[in-house]
């Protein structure tokens, strides 16, 4: 079984883990559809809200019970932009899915899409 705090602790080494781990954790949580993985996360980091509202959303998405603790939200104080790149950024203030908005972070309207 695989934790929703074990994917944001491996992502934490660089920012090509983070990729990664985030892409792995959208792939087995759309796998397992189990709201159990979803365990209690304190820190309020960028990073570790992106996960949170990764799986917010993915739960939204699957019409899957999101954990009370979840929706007691906690908001960035500055926007967060996953993309560096400022044409993208504008998009991303239109474009973020419910989960990311309610928190300050901004993807790309694909964000959740794997190929």
């Amino acid at each position: 079984m695989f934790f929703l705090s074990e994917y944001i602790i491996q992502a934490r080494e660089s920012e090509q883990k983070q990729k990664l781990h985030l892409s792995q954790f959208i792939d087995d949580f759309r796998s397992k559809k189990d709201v159990s993985v979803l365990d209690l996360i304190y820190d309020i980091d960028p990073q570790t809200l992106l996960f949170v509202a990764t799986a917010h959303q993915l739960c939204i998405e699957l019409g899957l019970k999101t954990p009370d603790w979840m929706k007691k939200t906690h908001c960035l104080e500055s926007p967060f932009f996953v993309s560096k790149m400022p044409s993208i950024n504008f998009l991303a203030l239109r474009d973020s899915a419910y989960a990311f908005k309610i928190r300050n972070i901004f993807v790309p309207h694909n964000f959740l899409h794997r190929t």
